[in-house]
């Protein structure tokens, strides 16, 4: 059975994956361990989970939040740059939280 955060994520994909305006893919940050080395997966610490294209070609990213779970401060700081940068970014913690971020990135993109 997958943890929530992992059940909202598929859930979220699911529902956005339906848009032709929209393209998203699972950002799994990760630090692994290799022959005593620690590796890290992923973008960068702070991406969030989901990041892809948005209406328009904007870059899109969604931080995933189940139940009580915070927003970290270094994620939080992804999801500024991201909208300082043009793009669309926000948290999740329902599908309809993610269909709000997609909103406002269509809203962007017509120049509201």
């Amino acid at each position: 059975m997958p943890t929530p955060h992992a059940q909202l994520i598929h859930d979220v994909r699911l529902a956005l994956g339906r848009e032709i305006d929209v393209l998203l893919w699972p950002n799994v940050n990760a630090v692994l361990e290799s022959d005593g080395r620690k590796m890290r997966t992923g973008m960068t610490p702070g991406a969030s989970d989901l990041v892809g294209v948005g209406p328009g070609g904007c870059f899109l990213a969604i931080e995933v939040k189940a139940g009580h779970d915070n927003v970290k401060p270094h994620q939080q700081r992804f999801i500024d740059l991201v909208e300082k940068r043009g793009g669309t970014a926000g948290v999740a913690r329902s599908v309809e939280d993610a269909w709000s971020i997609v909103r406002r990135a269509r809203e962007k993109d017509r120049g509201e």
